[in-house]
């Protein structure tokens, strides 16, 4: 079964319940090319249980969010995690009400030889962790990349593991190389050494901003290239001072985004 579809049909489900209840569901990009062997009905009910869960934990929460990603980790596994900004709960809490749920969601789980796992802070929210082996079916990919781009080298720049993971997916799927840095400095030591075709690059970063790194790797010999920017709305010095990010980068993303947006636009600026 193709996990992204599922999430996908499961959120067009629960979207206009949950956005009456004034919570947002958000899709961050997941890779096509995420199979897992099951019963479709059984993970869909999975993810509509879990999806649950969260929403009863956003009950008195000024922001309510959930979202999902789906991405294929080095062990060859398929990873789906679900983030809220709900209360969280305790391991008390655990007992028996959410408790006893999970522990059916669980057996669901396991009959799919997955892996749950939940992670909670009280009033930091709860993270909820689905692992399962991909499956060996190969599915072609609708995303094609020209024979003459295949040579070409990404440069991804994000402090957060899961979204690299899930960008580098992405862009390996088109054929293309693929190096990664946690924060700008990091990418500035990279750009200095190692000659890029495309970067792209989170706004929000610690040390350096996304626009404040494209800045100062526009001033290396090697840093003359197309920018991605991808942002989420967090302030930076660009957008305090109301500057439009498309003067800064050659292609602006806002989260959240799918995955063939995000492939469309890379294929497209590396085509100029």
């Amino acid at each position: 079964m193709n996990v992204r579809d599922i999430v996908e049909d499961t959120i067009s489900l629960l979207k206009s319940p949950y956005e009456q209840a004034g919570i947002s569901l958000d899709h961050q990009i997941g890779k096509k090319g995420c199979y897992i062997d099951g019963n479709t009905g059984h993970f869909q009910q999975i993810l509509m249980d879990l999806f649950q869960i969260s929403k009863d934990l956003l009950e008195d929460s000024a922001c309510k969010q959930i979202v999902i990603q789906e991405f294929m980790n080095s062990k060859n596994e398929v990873v789906v995690t679900i983030n809220d900004t709900g209360s969280g709960m305790t391991t008390e809490e655990l007992q028996p009400g959410i408790g006893m749920r999970m522990n059916i969601i669980n057996s669901l789980v396991q009959e799919m030889s997955g892996k749950l796992e939940i992670e909670s802070q009280v009033n930091k929210g709860i993270s909820i962790t689905l692992t399962f082996p991909a499956s060996e079916e190969v599915q072609p990919s609708k995303n094609s990349i020209s024979s003459e781009l295949l040579t070409r080298k990404v440069l991804i720049v994000d402090d957060e593991e899961e979204i690299r993971a899930i960008l580098k997916d992405s862009l390996e799927e088109l054929g293309l190389e693929v190096e990664e840095a946690c924060d700008g400095n990091e990418a500035l030591e990279l750009l200095k050494i190692t000659n890029y075709d495309l970067v792209c690059t989170d706004m929000a970063m610690p040390k350096l901003s996304g626009d404040e790194f494209i800045e100062l790797a526009r001033k290396l010999p090697n840093g003359n290239i197309p920018y991605i920017l991808i942002t989420g709305g967090m302030t930076s010095k660009a957008q305090e001072q109301k500057i439009d990010l498309n003067t800064i980068a050659e292609g602006v993303l806002v989260k959240p985004f799918d995955h063939d947006t995000f492939c469309e636009l890379v294929t497209d600026k590396l085509q100029k």
